[in-house]
């Protein structure tokens, strides 16, 4: 049997009135909201043979409707790297479930991720040379979703230049046009 529940925190304090049936579930209905932050639910109760618990049951909770920041510290965005194997990290400003990480819309399986506190994850990870779009989606344990992205730039592999005019790198005049070829798109211009 339900003796008292009471509902302790920021600037609250509610006392629920006393059941007097006996029962496995009770629900505690209150009028208005509670703000965001800590609390402690108390509940004192008795056996139905009368003997009281020898001590309150105290539960403590959160009420969080506040979505999470989340800050990516690598790679940036914008960024335009000049290596293949990439530290990926970003951090949280509380504990968080992680949905997905995609890079160009291709999952990247989010339990590969290292974190010891739900706040902070970390990867290595390779990728080709390309512009890429990196999106983390999470939600903290209240269910707030949170998504952020960042664009970066992968040029690991050195630009290759090769002649195709003339053929050969041999020309049968004095006077020709040279025509020379990337494997990268570039802007060509004079140092």
């Amino acid at each position: 049997i339900l003796t008292q529940a009471k509902i302790e925190g920021i600037n609250t304090s509610i006392i629920f009135p006393t059941t007097t049936a006996p029962a496995q579930n009770f629900t505690l209905s209150f009028i208005g909201n509670l703000s965001n932050g800590n609390y402690t639910l108390t509940i004192y109760a008795k056996y139905t043979n009368g003997i009281p618990m020898t001590e309150p049951k105290v539960i403590q909770f959160i009420v969080d409707t506040v979505l999470p920041a989340i800050t990516l510290q690598s790679p940036l965005n914008g960024a335009y790297l000049n290596q293949s194997n990439l530290s990926i990290r970003f951090n949280f400003s509380e504990a968080v479930i992680l949905d997905d990480v995609l890079v160009d819309a291709v999952s990247l399986i989010t339990a590969t991720f290292t974190t010891s506190d739900n706040k902070f994850f970390s990867k290595s990870q390779n990728f080709s040379d390309g512009s890429k779009t990196l999106a983390i989606t999470a939600h903290d344990y209240a269910g707030n979703t949170i998504s952020s992205f960042t664009v970066f730039e992968i040029d690991a592999v050195p630009l290759t230049i090769i002649m195709l005019y003339p053929p050969y790198n041999v020309s049968p005049t004095p006077r020709f046009n040279i025509t020379i070829g990337t494997d990268k798109a570039v802007q060509c211009r004079q140092s």
